[in-house]
């Protein structure tokens, strides 16, 4: 996702303080600020796991990515007194299993540099019921909205965050593979045709039944993808989570939703006014951003090859891809020079050359897609 258009955004900043899901930014802050800590954390006690991602924020004028906190000491107190220590699982990402009881609040803590933050104490939020998922597309779009209901007073603030997956493949497919100068018919592990991409969410949505007579999300949308979208010329999916919320929550998503959805410059009001539930509560720091929730948290997955969409939603490459030809005796002049070979060219029943092209032509896995079909694409 290109940064150098936005970097001067507040949207970029918003993008950082996302949900876990989310890929992180740089934190567009005035010199005087940078080096906040930023924090994403989250509970969730359907599958029973913390998840806690902190960074730092960086100045106005700075470029590069976001730096990670991997020094911070991050723990979990309950109200009964328990604490919960959690393990760095990868860079700035704390995450702990523990079952967490929703009769008992809980409260963030974290130390890093001689700093301790603290969040204020969070209740868990029950689930309403999760029905589906549903897509429909017409001539112009792919439409994915959700539904759920709640007969009980339950929550009646919703965030929803997703990550989707698509198929894609490489302009030429590649049979062979050469090993030892000598071109070998590839095995299903070296495939480099067939790639499946997955990315999340970077949306801030939320939706609310307050002042409804009943607890109903009806047909709210969460994807919107255009026809001809590369993402549907194959296989599609969508994987939804229904996070509820509680008020403060969404009145703060609420404001970080409007702010990013403006195009304000440099002399915008800084967005780290936006507070969160997290608090500085000694050492030499100012502020800190993000916020701290947790409740049931609810999955629903819907998968969409192309030959159930409109037959206008297929399309081609646009590439000035090119093949060339090599004999036999000749294979071992690429050696050296980045060509990957396609398919074999047969006289009769013999091999008696093969068609080569170079990598971005070929190995679909440059472009950021893993080469082994998740199974949910199956």
């Amino acid at each position: 996702m290109s940064r150098k258009s936005i970097r001067y955004k507040l949207i970029t900043f918003l993008g950082l303080i996302l949900a876990a899901c989310l890929d992180p930014y740089p934190a567009p802050v005035s010199g005087t600020d940078a080096q906040l800590l930023v924090v994403d954390a989250e509970i969730n006690s359907t599958d029973s796991t913390a998840r806690v991602q902190l960074s730092r924020s960086i100045g106005l004028n700075e470029t590069g990515f976001y730096p990670t906190v991997t020094t911070a000491n991050v723990s979990i107190e309950s109200s009964d007194g328990q604490t919960i220590n959690l393990t760095q699982v990868a860079d700035g990402i704390y995450t702990a299993r523990q079952y967490f009881n929703r009769d008992l609040t809980y409260q963030l803590h974290i130390s890093d540099g001689g700093v301790e933050y603290a969040s204020d104490p969070v209740t868990l939020v029950r689930n309403t019921p999760f029905d589906s998922v549903v897509w429909t597309a017409d001539e112009d779009r792919l439409e994915i909205n959700v539904n759920s209901h709640d007969d009980s007073p339950g929550s009646k603030y919703y965030r929803y965050d997703f990550e989707e997956t698509h198929e894609y493949r490489s302009f030429f497919s590649s049979d062979w593979i050469i090993e030892n100068n000598v071109a070998v018919y590839r095995t299903p592990q070296q495939n480099i045709t067939y790639c499946w991409l997955t990315k999340p969410s970077s949306r801030i949505l939320l939706t609310t039944t307050e002042g409804q007579d009943r607890n109903v999300v009806s047909n709210y949308n969460i994807m919107r993808v255009p026809r001809g979208d590369r993402r549907l010329w194959h296989k599609y999916s969508l994987l939804v989570r229904q996070i509820p919320i509680d008020k403060p929550a969404y009145e703060y998503w609420t404001k970080v939703s409007q702010v990013s959805e403006s195009l304000g410059g440099l002399f915008d009001p800084i967005p780290y006014n936006i507070k969160g539930n997290i608090h500085v509560v000694s050492g030499n720091a100012d502020n800190v951003l993000g916020y701290f929730s947790g409740g049931d948290i609810s999955t629903r997955r819907v998968t969409i090859p192309n030959n159930q969409l409109p037959a206008n939603y297929y399309g081609v490459l646009n590439t000035a891809c090119r093949q060339n030809y090599v004999s036999v005796n000749r294979l071992s002049s690429l050696q050296g020079r980045g060509a990957i070979l396609t398919t074999a060219d047969y006289f009769g029943i013999f091999i008696v050359g093969y068609f080569y092209s170079t990598p971005s032509c070929v190995d679909c896995t440059l472009e950021g897609g893993e080469n082994v079909e998740p199974d949910f694409m199956k």
